[in-house]
């Protein structure tokens, strides 16, 4: 890994000097800007997104439903539902680290002769609006530079983000293997870092190691409540049965 410390540290750097050209400040000018400023803000406030998911959730799994029973297939009606529900419950986590991670930032502007003359949203993207690290586990030392506590609250924060991942993505989709979680994981977590390489935010690789820490996490807490479900149903019905 030291060896490997300067070439990515150099990537890292050409990166940054390059990206500095390479972004674009998006104008867009519109009318009653204020009002469209504050329906933006209820249409990607969380509430918004939750209540949109659940609705589009349900509305897809109906359908599916529908086109099932349409076929003359046989489906079990509860244990549908169950699965449905996680499914839709891991869409809105999906949905919610999005908005954390991801839905680009703009700014209002209101009209102003020494700025702009009509209301303004302005959207910075592009290369070069990120801070970039490349070199593994050297933001999660850097962190604690800024002392104890402040360390352990940013590393245990990109930990707990992705613990329901691994949890709700074995819940809803259980046929898949822990391995198939983890690669996802990193692919979902890579995707985020990607995305914010056009963003004004920061773009680390211990990130992406501190996510899938948290989905393995999740895995874990996933099959030990499984486990312990599992028991506790067969002592309940083998008490069930001795009564009996």
């Amino acid at each position: 890994l030291d060896s490997c410390r300067p070439l990515l540290m150099g990537t890292t750097t050409v990166l940054m000097r390059i990206g500095c050209i390479m972004y674009k400040q998006i104008e867009i000018p519109c009318i009653h800007g204020q009002k469209i400023s504050d329906v933006l803000d209820i249409i990607t406030s969380i509430p918004s997104i939750i209540s949109l998911t659940i609705f589009l959730g349900i509305t897809t799994l109906s359908l599916n439903y529908l086109r099932i029973k349409k076929r003359n297939h046989q489906v079990n009606c509860t244990s549908y539902a169950q699965n449905g529900s996680c499914k839709i419950i891991f869409a809105v986590y999906i949905m919610l680290v999005a908005k954390i991670t991801v839905f680009p930032d703009y700014i209002f502007y209101e009209a102003d002769p020494y700025v702009y003359l009509q209301d303004t949203f302005v959207i910075l993207i592009g290369f070069g609006l990120s801070t970039i690290n490349l070199v593994p586990f050297k933001s999660i030392l850097d962190v604690f530079n800024y002392g104890l506590l402040f360390g352990i609250y940013q590393n245990i924060g990109n930990i707990f983000l992705f613990i329901p991942f691994g949890f709700l993505y074995k819940m809803a989709f259980e046929k898949n293997d822990t391995k198939k979680v983890i690669i996802n994981a990193v692919l979902v977590s890579g995707g985020i870092e990607l995305v914010q390489f056009f963003e004004p935010r920061s773009v680390d690789i211990d990130d992406i190691i501190l996510n899938t820490l948290g989905a393995i996490v999740g895995i874990l807490l996933f099959k030990k409540g499984k486990n312990f479900y599992e028991a506790k149903t067969a002592v309940d019905g083998k008490t069930e049965g001795n009564r009996r």
